[in-house]
């Protein structure tokens, strides 16, 4: 990375100092300023608290795979800012961001935009610059006052609700749900794959407030006969009314994430009288999920001797989810330990709880992050709860290590942040091969 852009990237983060600002107002004037470039292509949006990146990212591979140029913005990134706008899985370049961020940068003061503000608008100039066909974007907190929402899809997708950033969003999951409602459109069609009956009712009132047709993933679709391997891939079955994708396979695997994959392919029908795509296409898109868009970090094997795993699961759902994948994967949980770091506003507590039930080995950190949970802090909550055995370490490096060379199965969770540090290490092995 050259100078100037980090200057200019360092620009971008300062305005985390803005916080969360939920409103549309100064997206909607910053969008303005560039000729509101998400006017020029459709859109699909996808809101929800887990599974939002996984739905997104098998939308994308699939319709490219159908040969359409397809922009993609999720968040946040793992390694690298560039990985959160890509268009056929190519992210934007260094080139292009030091192209495109200065002017926009210029505005966001002169309005005081957020970070989030401020990327939004940034890949929607990117889009319409490289003339895409359509752009999948995912929301990045909650939906109604999401900076995403100025856009009008063509359909909005609804995937699990759960508590997290309640402090935004509500403390029950009604009012969490209520807020990813909000991207439901006037007469725009929605899916919705959260499955709690007590839930139904907000998108129904929603959907029925917009005269937005609406539709249950439940109610019109089965998954059977899934088997995954420990490889971390699977394949499964999916019918969607007179319509069977027999033994589909897919390049991840987990309960959730085929479901979030079945999530896309009932969007993508939805949409094929403008976007036309064979089952053919479909089958690849899930197949080569991976290489076609990047997607990674979700329930992932980086290495076989010993095994290790990492995924981003940061709340209690995606931990619980993580855990039974692995375990139905033929792996046996005891014999793993888990390697733990998580922000400091997250309910750690809870979670360790959780990593509790499952595995009885620990290792603890926090990634170099200014929002991380202190390893002391998170080593005495783990001691009090009664882990069998618990190890404070000084980076996720160390961590990584220490089960190296002691041959330990682990699998690595709490963060995005701490997702970024596993991939480091990796990468670091690799450029010295």
């Amino acid at each position: 990375m050259s100078s100037h852009l980090q200057s200019i990237l360092q620009e971008l983060y300062s305005l985390h100092a803005f916080g969360i600002k939920p409103g549309l107002e100064r997206t909607l004037e910053l969008s303005a300023s560039l000729g509101n470039p998400h006017l020029r292509y459709p859109t699909i949006h996808v809101a929800g608290t887990n599974g939002k990146g996984t739905t997104c990212s098998v939308l994308a591979s699939c319709l490219q795979e159908a040969g359409y140029k397809v922009g993609l913005y999720t968040s946040p990134h793992i390694q690298r800012f560039n990985e959160r706008i890509k268009v056929n899985g190519v992210e934007i370049s260094d080139e292009e961001l030091v192209e495109l961020l200065p002017q926009l940068l210029s505005k966001t003061k002169e309005i005081g935009s957020t970070f989030f503000e401020t990327t939004t608008i940034l890949a929607f100039q990117y889009f319409a610059n490289k003339q895409v066909d359509i752009a999948i974007i995912e929301t990045g907190l909650g939906g109604r006052l999401d900076s995403t929402n100025i856009i009008t899809p063509i359909v909005s997708v609804i995937t699990s609700i759960d508590f997290d950033h309640q402090e935004y969003l509500g403390n029950t999951l009604e009012k969490i749900a209520f807020e990813k409602a909000g991207i439901i459109k006037k007469g725009i069609p929605v899916i919705v794959s959260e499955p709690r009956p007590i839930l139904r009712s907000v998108f129904e009132q929603k959907a029925n407030d917009e005269q937005a047709s609406c539709h249950f993933f439940d109610d019109e679709c089965d998954i059977t006969s899934v088997n995954s391997s420990q490889s971390l891939t699977s394949t499964f079955t999916l019918s969607f009314g007179e319509i069977i994708y027999a033994n589909l396979e897919f390049g991840l695997t987990g309960n959730h994430l085929i479901r979030n994959a079945a999530t896309a392919i009932r969007t993508l029908e939805s949409i094929k009288d403008s976007f036309l795509i064979s089952e053919k296409q479909i089958r690849n898109g899930l197949k080569n999920v991976k290489n076609n868009t990047g997607l990674a970090s979700r329930i992932q094997l980086l290495q076989s001797h010993p095994t290790i795993i990492s995924d981003v699961a940061h709340n209690v759902a995606g931990l619980e989810q993580c855990f039974e994948t692995v375990e139905m994967s033929g792996y046996n949980l005891q014999n793993f330990t888990v390697m733990f770091g998580v922000m400091a506003d997250k309910n750690y507590v809870e979670m360790l709880e959780v990593i509790q039930r499952y595995v009885s080995n620990i290792i603890v950190t926090a990634p170099n992050f200014e929002r991380a949970l202190s390893a002391n802090k998170l080593y005495e909550s783990t001691v009090t709860i009664g882990f069998s055995s618990v190890k404070k370490v000084n980076s996720i490096a160390e961590g990584l290590d220490i089960v190296n060379s002691q041959q330990i199965s682990t699998i690595v969770l709490g963060s995005f942040h701490v997702a970024e540090e596993v991939f480091n290490y990796f990468d670091a092995i690799k450029s010295k091969d």
